[in-house]
């Protein structure tokens, strides 16, 4: 760490060169970095504190187990309804795939609502699929249904 006297010596002499420069009517160049000195340690970069996890007691972990198979459930529970005409539903990942006879049942997709999803249609594959509410591309790359079935281990529900 810099004490005051050597900080102050620095901004005279990056003064003194803007200065120079300013005065100067050749073009501007880049500096190269200042070499470090014997003397100076390295500078490092501001490292990131880690984030602070707390553990959960059993009773917590239980209850969250608890809360997820419930949503698993619900989640099971409105799919029913659309299996029941006829339609098929896949989970790959964390998305869920409708697939089927699905234009004279429109509405009925778009009215189901599931929390934590949105729903859409895919025109290039001819599906409806239920994603991740915040969910985000990370590539540009287009994905077929097979090549989404390969990847994410499909299951029919």
């Amino acid at each position: 760490m810099m004490d005051l006297a050597q900080l102050m010596q620095k901004a005279d002499t990056m003064t003194a060169k803007i200065e120079t420069k300013a005065n100067n009517p050749e073009p501007l160049k880049v500096d190269e970095p200042t070499p470090i000195k014997a003397n100076e340690p390295e500078p490092t970069k501001a490292k990131e504190k880690p984030v602070e996890r707390t553990k959960l007691s059993e009773s917590e972990k239980q209850e969250r187990r608890e809360q997820a198979e419930a949503k698993a459930r619900e989640i099971l529970y409105k799919f029913d309804s659309l299996k029941s005409l006829g339609l098929t539903v896949e989970l790959s990942g964390t998305w869920f795939w409708v697939s089927g006879d699905t234009k004279p049942h429109k509405e009925t997709i778009k009215a189901l609502q599931i929390d934590g999803y949105k729903c859409g249609f895919s025109k290039s594959k001819q599906l409806w699929y239920f994603s991740p509410i915040g969910y985000r591309k990370r590539s540009r790359k287009t994905w077929s249904k097979d090549e989404i079935d390969e990847k994410f281990d499909s299951k029919e529900l």
